[in-house]
């Protein structure tokens, strides 16, 4: 793979002939490691654009696998991308080879809009020795994704209230143990339950910062290891799924929608079919959200997702430069941006009491797929408007609420949700990461315990997490409280 980026650096020494001619609009040339199997060519949103921009544009897509791959090979092959919406691991891997273009006097001279709506200090996560190579791109807002969701009809038929503590859970899961056939509570997550964590004052952020300043990774977090032994217990007593450590997404799903689990931990975006799913298999049931548990201070704590995506960069041998960075400029246009986001008031949405509700089906037909096309966003502005998506179904607006009800009181940001890919992370990341999910998922298992612990620390670091925890902890003392105060005007929201 470096030799291919070796050949693309070397197509950079080749001259570059105008894709068109003067008072003639080139086509834009993007591509995006965003995987779909849609024709964004065809797609409204893409018509909208070219409405708004008076560009027409070329739409390729990256393959999920090798995606990174596959992008040098095309670039090697003098493929001229103007635009390029990448991962950040892939963004630093550029970044770093030598491939990027860098964009200060591109936006100085025709990206007043994208400058316009970026906190000044988010930019810092895409420069490098002074110069800005990429348009940082966040999550869609920062937001709590995960929750256990109960089958509210089976605690009424128990008599019981849905815990807010570790012990009330234990009770509840017990008692629907012993009266009823049911799975008490199934996941595919693995080692993580943020529900559950919340009540031993632990997040499911694989690094917590100490009291120190420093940061250790999760298994050494002594709240963790609290809920690895409060996990423990539940497994031992079959208070969880017996498959807890090999369930896929699916058969976790399939449990709850078929009607043989009572409890089950998931995304937010899976709790859509779910629902369709479990009424139709069992139209009496009902569905309602477990809050974060309290901890012994009745306190909640989950965590909360905001952090840079991807990135938005032009590279070396772009064929349109100054357009790529026009085009982008213009989709950022407030009203522009607001049409191809969320379509036509009226038509598409309704703005009512300070919120963007979706007109069905014609918003789905006409903007369903508009985050493919995103090149850079208002993060207040869209975070409003991204939640007509989550409003197309009143279950799935319904279920957001409950559950970012209290975000300002319980979320926990990732003290690394910013951080560029250390090269510690790229040598030794896979395989000590595995090594933390193994022995986490032992201890709950039973074949491990926490008197393990010690030498399994040992041997972690020793694996390659000594580096990383060396140069993890180099960066957020440096850097990482950078970024606190980006946060504030989106909780706010």
């Amino acid at each position: 793979m470096k030799r291919i980026l070796v050949l693309f650096l070397c197509i950079l020494m080749l001259p570059i002939i105008p894709a068109a001619m003067a008072g003639e609009l080139p086509t834009i040339s993007y591509v995006t490691m965003r995987p779909t199997s849609l024709d964004l060519s065809a797609d409204p949103v893409a018509a909208a654009i070219e409405e708004v921009t008076g560009y027409k544009a070329t739409y390729t897509v990256l393959p999920s696998e090798n995606a990174q791959e596959k992008l040098y090979m095309d670039l090697a092959s003098n493929v001229k991308y103007d635009v390029m919406f990448v991962f950040k691991d892939t963004y630093y891997d550029m970044l770093y080879q030598g491939a990027l273009m860098p964009l200060d006097d591109l936006l100085a001279e025709y990206g007043q809009n994208i400058l316009d709506e970026f906190y000044p200090d988010l930019w810092k996560t895409t420069q490098y020795d002074g110069q800005t190579f990429g348009i940082p791109y966040t999550n869609d807002r920062a937001t709590i994704w995960k929750s256990i969701y109960v089958r509210q009809d089976i605690l009424d038929e128990l008599g019981a209230t849905m815990p807010t503590t570790p012990d009330e859970l234990y009770e509840v899961l017990k008692l629907i143990k012993e009266k009823t056939d049911l799975i008490p509570l199934t996941s595919a997550y693995g080692i993580w339950t943020d529900t559950i964590e919340s009540g031993f004052g632990a997040t499911a952020n694989t690094w917590v910062e100490q009291e120190d300043g420093t940061l250790v990774p999760y298994f050494e977090s002594e709240g963790f290891q609290e809920y690895l032994a409060f996990m423990n217990k539940l497994y031992d007593e079959g208070l969880i799924d017996a498959d807890w450590g090999i369930n896929t997404t699916a058969n976790a799903q399939e449990k709850f929608a078929g009607g043989s689990a009572a409890m089950v931990f998931l995304d937010l975006t899976e709790i859509d079919t779910v629902y369709e799913a479990l009424m139709a298999n069992v139209p009496s049931a009902a569905i309602d959200v477990m809050l974060p548990l309290q901890d012994e201070n009745g306190q909640a704590h989950m965590r909360a997702q905001y952090a840079l995506e991807a990135v938005v960069c032009i590279p070396k041998t772009a064929a349109n430069p100054e357009d790529a960075m026009k085009w982008m400029n213009l989709k950022q246009q407030p009203d522009n941006f607001k049409y191809i986001n969320i379509g036509t008031e009226g038509v598409d949405y309704t703005y009512t009491d300070g919120k963007y509700v979706p007109i069905m089906p014609t918003f789905t037909e006409d903007r369903n797929n508009g985050y493919f096309f995103y090149t850079s966003k208002n993060d207040l502005e869209y975070a409003e408007m991204w939640l007509a998506r989550i409003r197309r179904k009143p279950w799935m607006g319904y279920y957001y609420d409950i559950i970012n009800a209290n975000f300002d009181d319980v979320a926990v940001f990732d003290p690394l949700r910013f951080v560029p890919v250390f090269e510690s992370v790229t040598q030794y990341g896979t395989v000590v990461n595995q090594m933390a999910k193994d022995f986490c998922l032992q201890v709950i298992m039973g074949t491990k315990s926490l008197d393990d612990l010690d030498a399994f620390i040992a041997d972690w670091n020793s694996a390659g997490g000594q580096e990383i925890r060396t140069e993890t902890n180099e960066w957020y003392r440096n850097y990482g409280q950078v970024f606190d105060f980006i946060l504030k005007p989106v909780v706010s929201k």
